[in-house]
């Protein structure tokens, strides 16, 4: 998962600096989407940071059942993470979409703001 984050924030970060597309083109209309995803990011962490505090707490138990109870807490939160990194990913597909219709201009700013505001 550490991967993966480091990854999507490299991607995020190369988009808010792409100033012939999503952060250049229309005043930087596009550039809450690339924020909206940062944000998401920062949830993605704090998910994956509970989790490993909770395993580590759960490795440093005596008692069996209360390491499960606290890996049966652990889970849903790697689960929740594990899934909205893969939205994540998705989402920032759309970003790099945008960016390319915007550089070649494919679409209308106008057309396009519209389109991804559906989505």
């Amino acid at each position: 998962m550490s991967g993966s984050t480091r990854r999507l924030s490299g991607e995020f970060s190369r988009l808010a600096a792409s100033t012939p597309g999503i952060a250049g083109r229309a005043s930087g209309l596009f550039v809450r989407y690339v924020d909206h995803g940062v944000q998401q990011l920062r949830w993605l962490d704090a998910e994956l940071a509970a989790t490993t505090r909770l395993a580590n707490a759960a490795s440093e138990v005596k008692d069996p059942d209360m390491q499960l109870a606290l890996l049966r807490l652990a889970g849903p939160r790697l689960e929740a993470a594990m899934l909205g990194s893969l939205l994540l990913a998705v989402w920032l597909d759309f970003l790099h979409l945008t960016d390319v219709a915007l550089k070649q201009q494919f679409y209308s700013v106008e057309r396009l703001f519209v389109d991804l505001d559906r989505v």
